[in-house]
């Protein structure tokens, strides 16, 4: 056995709850195990996703990628406060 062989555990996907406008909208932060750092996902807007090389950085961007798919929302005229867990409810973006 090789004793430089490091054993690491297992990275996971983790939900957190990102705050805009008031409202909560989960997001499901993805290791990028190809090119290391991050990528994040809003399952409740189609489409909707981001990146960050950090937890921190991926967390922030996807805050920012929700602000700017509901302001387009706004814009088209559709309902900007989609009722979360409805994706059915959500437009293409």
């Amino acid at each position: 056995m090789n004793a430089n062989l490091k054993i690491t555990k297992p990275v996971e996907d983790e939900k957190h709850t990102v705050d805009v406008g008031g409202r909560g909208y989960e997001v499901i932060l993805h290791p990028d195990t190809e090119d290391g750092g991050y990528w994040v996902e809003c399952p409740e807007l189609s489409g909707c996703a981001s990146e960050g090389d950090t937890r921190e950085e991926a967390l922030y961007m996807i805050k920012d990628a929700i602000e700017g798919y509901l302001a387009v929302l706004k814009i088209k005229g559709s309902d900007p406060f989609i009722s979360p867990r409805s994706p059915s409810r959500c437009p293409p973006a």
